[in-house]
């Protein structure tokens, strides 16, 4: 007979350890170096049962040099008695999940360092622990995310650096268009002797000019043929045919002048030079008309005093022009150039960029001339548009910059109005006063720290002043002016002293 033991034994059975889990998310980068981010923790009791006492540490200052929290300390941020405290450590203590399923949620604040470099950098916290139900240890996972870091969005200043220097340039070319109408009476470009030297002081700078023709070289030597007779006066005496008195219809002018300006428009505190040298041939068709071509050079360097932020460039334009007589005492002039520059930009002060523009101009301009015993009326009408546009290119950070365009359109009339006087035989004195009305249809604005300046589409000027004159062409003139009247927000007040030497 064979026996057995049967013997039973329950199997009790046993609950697994809990489960914590702890994430953890910068939720608000990339950030800015210098700016803070949010970085928010999430635990979750995922076992059977409560678990307390958790505690958990990251290391902020391992993760990136700098880096701080702040705020801190922050209580009962997961349970009553928790806490999170630190800065460039963070201590996270008596975390309280009693119930299984149980979450908690917090977040702290850290500032970037402003010398953050850029980059990715990765944090980890130390594995998370506690105790279940104040008996048995429980561990759970360490946490880990990616702190994206990247330069504040600085708006690149090169755009406007170069507009800005379009738009300077532009304004000081348009002002110094030549006046032609005199040519058309042989006076040259400003009249007087052979060669006119001219220094003038104005309010933001000072300004040296020259002019000369062979027109007014003509005039000088036949002025001295007739105290030396049979003396040359370039081509234009009797030995050649033509009498002295005769004026030759082909003519040859040059005008430069070298300008030292400062603008302190918007706080820029810009200085710098600006120069430029026209040439000119004509013909005189007919004693009431003649037809020429200007080729025109200019040069402009000009930085701030406090940044050595700047531009310099040299152009060039030519083109036709043609000069005519109305009728009594009316004249015309009309021109037109075109041309292209060379420039080069420092848009931050640390490195200099080059780039082309192409530009061109068209101009005119109706004057009269009306004198009536010591008064003179010399009404003047004149329009010219300039454009210049610079190419695309890539600049030395990688960085492709924009074509930036400038241009100036306007239209100016007014009449100048003179009273004169011999004050001796060998000196005549004119006061004069002169209101210009100008409407300024196309003008683009400079932009200075992100602000725009510019002038009114329409305003006045006046102008007041006395011109003296000697037998010898000597001329004096002092003016003063006030501009942007009828203007809301634009105005502007200066003087001229104004010498012109003939130089025989």
């Amino acid at each position: 007979m064979v026996a057995s033991l049967l013997s039973w034994q329950p199997v009790l059975a046993q609950a697994l350890p809990p489960t914590i889990e702890l994430t953890k998310t910068f939720i608000n980068d990339p950030v800015d170096a210098g700016d803070t981010v949010t970085l928010e923790f999430r635990i979750t009791n995922q076992g059977a049962q409560g678990v307390n006492s958790l505690t958990f540490t990251d290391d902020l200052d391992a993760t990136l040099s700098g880096l701080r929290a702040v705020g801190l300390p922050a209580n009962n941020v997961c349970g009553a008695g928790s806490q999170i405290s630190g800065t460039s450590l963070l201590t996270f203590t008596g975390g309280l999940l009693p119930v299984a399923g149980d979450s908690c949620v917090f977040s702290v604040t850290l500032q970037v360092p402003e010398s953050a470099p850029v980059g990715t950098f990765t944090n980890t916290t130390s594995q998370i622990t506690g105790l279940d139900n104040d008996v048995e240890p429980v561990f759970g996972n360490a946490a880990t995310d990616d702190l994206e870091v990247t330069v504040p969005d600085v708006a690149d200043p090169t755009p406007d650096v170069v507009k800005n220097f379009l738009s300077r340039r532009a304004r000081l070319i348009t002002v110094e268009d030549p006046l032609l109408t005199p040519h058309l009476n042989g006076s040259g470009p400003q009249g007087g002797g052979p060669v006119n030297v001219t220094a003038l002081e104005r309010a933001g700078g000072r300004q040296v000019a020259f002019s000369t023709s062979l027109s007014q070289m003509a005039r000088a030597g036949a002025e001295d043929a007739k105290q030396h007779p049979g003396v040359m006066a370039l081509g234009y005496s009797k030995s050649l045919g033509r009498p002295v008195e005769e004026e030759h219809p082909f003519n040859i002018w040059i005008r430069g002048a070298f300008t030292s300006f400062e603008d302190d428009v918007g706080n820029a505190n810009q200085d710098g030079d600006f120069g430029y040298l026209y040439i000119g041939g004509e013909y005189k068709v007919r004693p009431n008309l003649l037809v020429g071509m200007i080729a025109q050079f200019d040069w402009i360097d000009g930085d701030n005093n406090r940044t050595n932020v700047g531009a310099e460039g040299e152009g060039w334009m030519v083109g036709p022009y043609i000069v005519g007589k109305l009728g009594q005492n009316i004249y015309f002039q009309a021109r037109a150039a075109w041309g292209e520059s060379d420039n080069d930009v420092t848009p931050l002060g640390t490195y200099t960029d080059s780039f082309d523009s192409e530009r061109w101009l068209v101009s005119g301009k109706v004057e009269g001339r009306f004198q009536r015993g010591p008064w003179r009326v010399s009404p003047i009408a004149g329009i010219i548009f300039f454009e210049d546009e610079s190419d695309r290119y890539v600049d030395t950070l990688g960085v492709t910059i924009a074509s930036q365009t400038a241009s100036i359109g306007e239209f100016s009339f007014g009449p100048q109005i003179a009273h004169g006087r011999q004050v001796r035989d060998d000196l005549y004195m004119e006061v004069f006063g002169e209101v210009t009305g100008i409407w300024e249809f196309d003008n683009d604005n400079r932009v200075i720290n992100g602000i725009a300046f510019g002038v009114d589409d329409a305003r006045a000027k006046l102008t007041g002043g006395v011109i003296l004159k000697n037998g010898n062409g000597m001329k004096f003139q002092a003016s003063a002016f006030a501009d942007g009247l009828g203007a809301d927000d634009y105005d502007a007040y200066g003087g001229t002293v104004r010498l012109r030497v003939p130089l025989n």
